[in-house]
């Protein structure tokens, strides 16, 4: 069994866990998002910390899809696999049902080129790309600790992960699944100097361009396991902040 929780601990606001150094050293700060809960404990500072025993699995899925993830082992050894979001994966993985998507599963019908098997040690840490499919073991008890992000570098890639799965979508939904938390129109919270603007920076344009599109996706009902409407309502707030 694996638990999640949020821990609050001074140590965890310096060196290696403060955020600043845990991401923005490897990335432009300015074009990093943390992503933050609804509703996170009054001290939470964006790790979050699951703690398993030995022998327990987690299979293969995909993490929230606008988020970047950055994980360092805590305590104990664990093994990972990773399977990048190729177009051939991508459409392998929503044709599977939930339940079956096994280690197993993923092993011999995910692009063997694409996959990447690792051992987890304390103090070693490894970055989760956005979409990719990925699934851990534990070897012993174990505790790693997990940063999300939105980084608006990424939004080409995103855009186009959607846009992969499309056909998925089409063939699996004959009548669309609508959210029921829609986000907010971009006309709605856009600040008055950026509308009409033909001189922002690029950066800034794709993320807008990006929420446009993910707008129509939660009015057109476009839900499938790869892109999930319920997340990118949640997520969507990442872009405009």
């Amino acid at each position: 069994m694996i638990f999640q929780t949020y821990v609050s601990a001074q140590e965890l606001n310096s060196s290696i866990w403060s955020f600043n150094e845990a991401v923005g050293n490897h990335f432009e700060v300015a074009k990093v998002i943390q992503l933050i809960p609804d509703k996170p404990p009054s001290s939470h500072n964006g790790w979050q910390f699951f703690m398993s025993g030995a022998s327990a699995i987690t299979n293969p899925h995909i993490n929230p899809r606008l988020a970047c993830n950055v994980f360092w082992q805590v305590i104990g050894s664990k093994l990972w696999g990773t399977w990048s979001a190729t177009e051939e994966n991508l459409a392998t993985f929503e044709k599977k049902d939930p339940m079956e998507q096994t280690w197993e599963w993923a092993v011999e019908e995910l692009s063997e080129d694409s996959q990447r098997f690792f051992i987890m040690e304390p103090g070693t840490w490894s970055e989760l790309k956005h979409s990719a499919i990925h699934a851990c073991i534990s070897l012993t008890p174990s505790v790693h600790a997990a940063q999300d992000f939105f980084n608006v570098n990424d939004v080409d890639s995103i855009v186009d992960v959607w846009k992969k799965t499309e056909k998925a979508w089409k063939s699996k939904i004959k009548n669309p699944v609508l959210a029921n938390n829609h986000p907010k129109p971009i006309d709605k919270w856009l600040p008055y100097k950026l509308k009409g603007n033909q001189n922002l920076d690029e950066t800034v344009q794709k993320a807008m361009d990006l929420y446009k599109e993910a707008c129509h996706m939660v009015e057109d009902g476009k839900s499938d396991e790869v892109t999930r409407l319920s997340e990118l309502c949640d997520l969507l707030p990442l872009v405009w902040i």
